[in-house]
């Protein structure tokens, strides 16, 4: 699964390429982890559960530039727990994508992507935290100006965050 990164070509013809001929793998073999973009040029897959050597939760967060073909992997500064792998993902637009678990929303942007700078976080009020705790796939999405994470804590709530 690390070393698995595929790449379809959208033609009428489809075309399987493996990294988009990068090489590219994530830093770490997981399942469960969340994805965003950034516009049509960037992805990054964040969180996830780890399965070999020991199973664990990883807060791991692994960026890929479909143009450049760089790629950059860090880790998110909230506290690493069985939940954490439940992490949510919302693309917001060509520069900006959200990133949170149980403590902090984090803002993720080109400097970010590129490891050029630290994600902008976000605490999240004690009544969030749970959205890790929701396990859901997919949990994050943009609605008009917001980016909004479903959270399963102490009382089950949607949770927006309006960007502008």
């Amino acid at each position: 699964m690390a070393s698995e990164v595929l790449v379809l070509n959208g033609n009428t013809v489809p075309v399987l390429h493996v990294g988009g001929g990068y090489g590219w793998a994530l830093s770490v073999a997981r399942e469960a982890a969340a994805s965003a973009s950034l516009g049509d040029w960037g992805v990054l897959f964040a969180g996830g559960w780890i399965t070999v050597p020991k199973p664990c939760a990883t807060a791991v967060v692994d960026a890929y530039n479909m143009v450049t073909g760089k790629s950059h992997a860090w880790n998110l500064e909230g506290p690493v727990s069985d939940e954490t792998y439940w992490i949510g993902g919302a693309s917001y637009d060509n520069e900006t994508a959200f990133l949170a678990d149980s403590t902090h929303m984090y803002k993720v942007t080109p400097a970010v992507f590129a490891g050029e700078a630290q994600a902008e976080a976000t605490p999240l009020p004690e009544t969030v935290s749970g959205i890790p705790a929701a396990r859901m796939a997919r949990n994050g999405v943009r609605v008009g100006s917001s980016v909004c994470f479903y959270s399963a804590g102490t009382t089950s709530l949607l949770a927006c965050y309006n960007v502008t």
